[in-house]
């Protein structure tokens, strides 16, 4: 460990465990920040007359190593580290080495000096503490940096004091970081699950993408060699090496809790690895804590997957556990499974509070040999199931819903015959304006379809395994809410959609003589090739398709670009 002789100015370097006594900075790296190599000889009196050694002196880096050198003589300390000139990061071995002595280094020093240079006077404003709008308190390397230390006393860039973190500082200091006040007064980590500390580090940022993960090496006492160059891989290896000495279920409860049908969200299927990718996936995870709902057993990463057992609940059995309704989440079809974690959360209901489970859906995408590999999260939803009801479920027969699975911790690629169950590709806008004077949609709705009703905003829609073997191809229905304000008259549309078979490309025709109480006693095959049939003599490809004379509807499909990719989009136009 290399040190500043706050005396001499001069690095020393200690060996072992014998480590004298010193502050630590703590900042944000800026223009013109001393290396090592510079700092050597910037600070070699060989070097005094160098013309470029004033020049070097004169860098916001060098003054920010002398304040800090300076404020630890003043306090009696005899040595000072600065990151910037204490590793030699020229030196993939050193640097490898104190990024992984780094939260031990801060957690023995004396005092950190916490330096916010953004921050030029005190007060308020906007109500709130100038010091709460620095920098520091955005970037992922000064988490530990809070949190290890015995002591930080926070600076201002004149390196006025502005507070510390004990005291009255507590209590902002924890609002404002999401760091429960225990851990910032005691510095002991054993309360906190995996779940809330990653999610102290959620709404942070480092330069490069692997220090996301190299950061935290220290508050999950892990070490592992660094690789520069691999991007987010980097905090896959990490969550690797948390579940090798960890029996924490909260690493599995990343996500948003979505609840049983929150229409306000985007319920939209897709699928996830077992892991995180990156801190931002436990944003909502603040307030999950430990809780044993079944003993947990040993779980293994393998050369076909993370290997664990969960109690794992069939969906048509998870069911009962959504209120009374029994609905489940729009992105969930009854082949999926809901896994039961170890980790809890208190709610309200009613005028008490209680304990929720959290839960995972998860989904086998592509099986092999026993059935067991290849599992996978759907969607990054989370639920929050009833403490009380979620034990009698697994009480009622445990063996039963003990699951042996292996899951993929890889990018997920899905077959594309296990995608086609579910018509992807398709995005149906919701119609704002009606062409037909003195009318309007009252109501747009998607019948029978897996996927979110329609908001407002463009949504991805998924067919469920609807009765449509007849037909062997991938088809949708939607059924449209006309209405004649003037008149008071009302009429059902329904729009059939997909790619039947025989056709290469999508198509959309509107359906006469619609019946929204019996939608799916349509013969399929029948109605698909009727459409086929006039398609083939030169029908219209957008035909106008009128109601009872009360209304018109033309639907037409085209390709446009959502979310980075391309589908198909139906648009409904009422004439």
């Amino acid at each position: 460990m290399r040190l500043i002789n706050t005396k001499t100015g001069l690095l020393e370097e200690f060996i072992g465990d014998d480590i004298p006594e010193y502050a630590i900075l703590s900042h944000t790296w800026e223009k013109d920040e001393i290396s090592l190599q510079e700092f050597q000889h910037l600070t070699d009196p060989d070097f005094a007359n160098d013309p470029k050694t004033p020049v070097g002196k004169a860098k916001a880096g060098f003054i920010k190593i002398k304040g800090c050198v300076e404020l630890a003589a003043s306090k009696g300390i005899p040595y000072a580290w600065v990151d910037t000139c204490c590793i030699d990061k020229s030196s993939s071995a050193d640097l490898t080495e104190s990024i992984n002595s780094m939260y031990r280094w801060y957690a023995n020093s004396k005092v950190c000096f916490a330096y916010l240079v953004d921050v030029e006077s005190g007060g308020k404003i906007n109500g709130r503490w100038r010091w709460m709008e620095s920098r520091w308190f955005t970037r992922g390397w000064t988490l530990q940096e809070l949190i290890a230390p015995p002591a930080v006393e926070f600076y201002r860039h004149s390196w006025d004091l502005v507070g510390t973190k004990g005291g009255s500082w507590s209590s902002p200091l924890s609002d404002l970081t999401g760091i429960q006040k225990n851990v910032l007064e005691t510095n002991d980590l054993s309360s906190a699950c995996v779940a809330q500390k990653m999610s102290w580090a959620s709404h942070r940022r480092t330069t490069r993408k692997e220090d996301m993960a190299y950061c935290l090496l220290g508050l999950f006492n892990i070490n592992m060699p660094l690789l520069y160059g691999e991007g987010e891989k980097a905090f896959l290896r990490l969550q690797e090496h948390i579940t090798a000495t960890s029996t924490d279920h909260s690493l599995f409860a990343w996500g948003v809790c979505g609840g049983s049908a929150d229409e306000t969200r985007d319920n939209t299927r897709s699928y996830r690895s077992i892991f995180a990718r990156s801190p931002a996936d436990f944003g909502e995870c603040g307030e999950l804590e430990e809780g044993v709902i079944v003993y947990p057993d040993a779980w293994t990463q393998t050369n076909r997957g993370f290997h664990a057992v969960f109690p794992t609940v069939p969906s048509v059995v998870a069911k009962q556990l959504f209120d009374e309704s029994g609905e489940l989440p729009k992105y969930i079809d009854d082949k999926d499974y809901l896994a039961i974690l170890n980790c809890q959360s208190q709610s309200s209901k009613g005028d008490y509070c209680v304990i929720g489970v959290i839960g995972i859906w998860i989904s086998l995408i592509d099986a092999r040999d026993d059935g067991k590999h290849g599992f996978c999260r759907v969607t990054d939803f989370t639920t929050l199931q009833w403490r009380e009801d979620v034990s009698k479920l697994l009480d009622s027969s445990r063996d039963k819903f003990r699951k042996d699975l292996w899951f993929t911790t890889r990018t997920i690629q899905v077959p594309h015959d296990y995608f086609s169950k579910r018509l992807a590709g398709f995005l149906i806008p919701t119609p704002k304006d009606s062409s037909f004077p003195g009318s309007e949609y009252s109501s747009f709705e998607i019948h029978s379809l897996y996927g979110t009703h329609v908001s407002g905003e463009a949504n991805l829609v998924f067919c469920p395994l609807l009765p449509l073997d007849t037909s062997g191809g991938l088809v949708g229905l939607v059924t449209v809410k006309g209405c004649v304000h003037k008149s008071n008259l009302e009429e059902d549309l329904g729009i059939i959609f997909g790619y039947p078979p025989g056709l290469t490309k999508p198509f959309a025709r509107a359906i006469p003589y619609f019946n929204p109480k019996a939608p799916l006693q349509f013969d399929f095959q029948s109605f698909v090739t009727s459409v086929l049939d006039k398609e083939d003599n030169g029908g219209d490809d957008n035909p106008l398709v009128f109601n009872n004379g009360t209304f018109a509807i033309s639907v037409s499909l085209r390709t446009v670009l959502h979310r980075d990719m391309i589908f198909t989009q139906l648009d409904i136009d009422l004439d």
